[in-house]
């Protein structure tokens, strides 16, 4: 038995190294194919254009704003540099302590704080050339800030339980509400107009007006878990994805939900695994998805990880199609945006590449970094991503339809 065992492993590791072996030989060929590679504008030829490349030592956090305008890099003890898109400094101002920002789409305001720190309890306001427009100190750690598209709104939950909304004009103020459950994230619609809170036990998602009018709560009835935002990149629509534990059986069946912006539900999944991801298209028909699963409790626990993409599968229907799924013990993949029209999604390996996969699963472009990864956002439409690389550097890539 212990033979027949051993076969059955030898030829299992075989065919998943050919299968892996297989990915990257279709990845090479299509490099060398002449353009016939579908980029998120229709044409053919999609690949990453490095656009500038800068240092970036000891980040602990980067931003990049909705149009690819501005680059935001936060450094030690609270060192904010600003760049524009070819890697020109703008900015280089100092907020002591902090450790996240959060820019406007436009990239005209930029927010600093300290996240889930009491030493450092202060939400510093500036203008894009460093003035400071205005400090709030809610005297408790800020676990999350967001800012509304135009700037003039903005909102932070913090570790005692409540939520500011501020207005931003010039006599700037604010209003505060006691959350239900524990907050743990905020998003701000770009108009300003509502101002979404996550919470933990309960695990939803709760809108409310910015002057802390309750107006509706994503669907959940779990009494404990933890809940995220992610939103579309117009805000029209909201994700609201949870994850429960199952108090039987120690796992989680994480699930998500689309909601247009008055809180009706669209369509949703649930995931027999834990950590969603959620990344929307503009008209939130396309959810791209990353998650970790549990394959094995002994002799040590281990995990999983995989993207999948799912669709809604037809006018009306709450059941999504799930298109195609990628990941598993050869390839662990990190989302790292959608296109706004659903064309592709991208994806890094944790390692040196970024992946392009198509609405079948099809492999569109492999883009090999020249050292690992660490982290990465992208622009609104997923057109531009910012990778921030163990080494230290910056990269600015631009998907472009010329080869």
């Amino acid at each position: 038995m212990a033979v027949h065992l051993g076969g059955a492993l030898k030829w299992f590791t075989i065919i998943a190294l050919a299968t892996w072996a297989g990915i990257w030989w279709q990845t090479d060929l299509t490099r060398w194919q002449a353009g016939t590679l579908p980029a998120a504008n229709g044409q053919a030829g999609a690949f990453l254009r490095p656009l500038c490349t800068v240092r970036a030592d000891h980040a602990s956090e980067i931003a990049l704003d909705a149009s690819a305008n501005h680059i935001g890099i936060i450094g030690p003890a609270g060192q904010i540099r600003i760049l524009d898109a070819t890697g020109h400094p703008l900015t280089d101002v100092s907020v002591p302590g902090a450790d996240a920002f959060a820019f406007t789409p436009e990239g005209q305001r930029v927010v600093a704080y300290a996240r889930a720190n009491a030493s450092h309890t202060e939400v510093v306001f500036m203008r894009l050339d460093g003035s400071v427009l205005w400090r709030h100190d809610p005297g408790t750690a800020i676990l999350d800030v967001a800012v509304a598209q135009s700037g003039q709104r903005a909102a932070c939950v913090t570790a005692d339980g409540y939520v500011y909304s501020y207005q931003l004009d010039e006599a700037p103020s604010f209003r505060r509400w006691r959350s239900v459950g524990n907050p743990t994230g905020t998003y701000v619609t770009p108009d300003g107009a509502l101002v979404l809170v996550a919470t933990a036990d309960p695990p939803s998602v709760w809108a409310y007006t910015p002057a802390g009018v309750f107006l509706w709560k994503a669907p959940n009835s779990d009494p404990k878990g933890d809940a995220q935002i992610f939103a579309s990149p117009d805000g029209q629509f909201l994700a609201c994805a949870t994850m429960p534990k199952d108090a039987r059986s120690g796992s989680y069946t994480s699930r998500f939900v689309v909601l247009s912006r008055s809180g009706r539900q669209q369509w949703g999944a649930k995931l027999r695994a834990s950590h969603p991801r959620v990344a929307l298209s503009t008209d939130g028909k396309w959810a791209a998805v990353t998650y970790t699963k549990s394959v094995s409790t002994s002799p040590e626990p281990t995990y999983e990880r995989k993207v999948v993409l799912f669709r809604t599968s037809s006018a009306g229907s709450s059941v999504p199609a799930q298109l195609w799924q990628h990941g598993g013990p050869l390839y662990d993949p990190r989302l790292v945006c959608i296109a706004g029209d659903g064309s592709f999604v991208a994806t890094h390996d944790g390692k040196r590449s970024i992946f392009f996969f198509g609405p079948t699963g099809q492999l569109l472009w492999r883009h090999k970094m020249a050292h690992p990864i660490v982290r990465t956002c992208a622009s609104a439409d997923g057109l531009s991503i910012l990778v921030h690389c163990a080494d230290g550097s910056l990269s600015l890539l631009r998907v472009t339809d010329a080869l």
